[in-house]
């Protein structure tokens, strides 16, 4: 059980974590009917239902706030009832790795195999055959550690805080000790290309009947060297405007769609998704 993995959803130190190696994993059914965490360790298997007997919804409770704290409760005392290790949070994997692939260290930023110059690292487990490209983000230099990142991700980039807001420029700066600021890279053609980063073309969206519509929207954001406002139109019709790094919500609709931005230059753009 990956509890890196589950941070950034459901954050550190919940039910779903123990001293000893757990897979582990919560459900919840539609208009919140009932729910169930699963899981087993070396020793024990659990599985614990949550819901009412007549099928009427419950109330505030998911698989992680309903299943999971009885499941961990559960999950403890059989383990202690099985002989397991009260805590060994370093012990080997439950389950050999599959065949063909290994141990390796990337770049935590990027996802590429970590070079010299990477400021965070973790371990994944890759196709041994695979490619091994060093990451191509990071590079050190007399200014300090600089970050080079790609066309589709500097709007991300400036949105999360990561580059310090300035030209519309691929070469940035990133918050490490000691580093210097990073001097301007030139400045990028307004040729350079213009294209959709998000939606990408050809996907398919799914409308989840238990949300308020209200909540359901799209992104639009695009990957534009050159400033100014981007227009967009879906299916023809104009449905608003953004920054060049900057995004436009997008109220999802059933139907296949075309979504099309234009630039203030004239180039344009497009996509096409599918919302069910």
């Amino acid at each position: 059980s990956d509890a890196e993995a589950r941070e950034y959803v459901f954050g550190r130190g919940a039910s779903l974590e123990f001293p000893f190696a757990v897979a582990v994993k919560t459900g919840t059914s539609q208009a919140y009917h009932d729910n169930w965490t699963i899981g087993y360790s070396r020793h024990v298997t659990v599985g614990v239902w949550v819901g009412n007997f007549d099928r009427t919804p419950l109330r505030n409770s998911s698989g992680v706030t309903g299943a999971a704290p009885i499941f961990h409760a559960v999950m403890l005392a059989a383990e202690r009832r099985a002989g397991g290790a009260a805590s060994d949070p370093n012990d080997a994997p439950i389950v050999e790795p599959p065949a063909g692939l290994e141990a390796r260290e990337i770049c935590a930023l990027s996802g590429q195999e970590a070079n010299a110059s990477c400021p965070t690292r973790r371990l994944e487990w890759l196709p041994a055959d695979g490619p091994r490209l060093p990451c191509s983000w990071h590079h050190l230099s007399d200014e300090g550690l600089l970050t080079i990142y790609p066309p589709p991700y500097e709007t991300w980039a400036r949105e999360t805080g990561h580059v310090t807001p300035g030209p519309a420029t691929a070469l940035s700066e990133i918050a490490v000790p000691g580093a210097r600021r990073a001097s301007a890279a030139p400045r990028v053609s307004a040729r350079a290309a213009f294209a959709i980063t998000n939606p990408p073309d050809g996907a398919t969206y799914l409308i989840d009947p238990t949300l308020r519509r209200e909540f359901q929207a799209l992104r639009l954001t695009v990957s534009s060297a050159a400033p100014g406002r981007v227009e967009w139109r879906v299916d023809g019709r104009a449905v608003g405007v953004s920054p060049h790094d900057g995004l436009l919500e997008w109220p999802l609709a059933t139907g296949r769609h075309r979504i099309t931005a234009r630039d203030r230059s004239g180039r344009e753009a497009e996509a096409s998704i599918v919302v069910k």
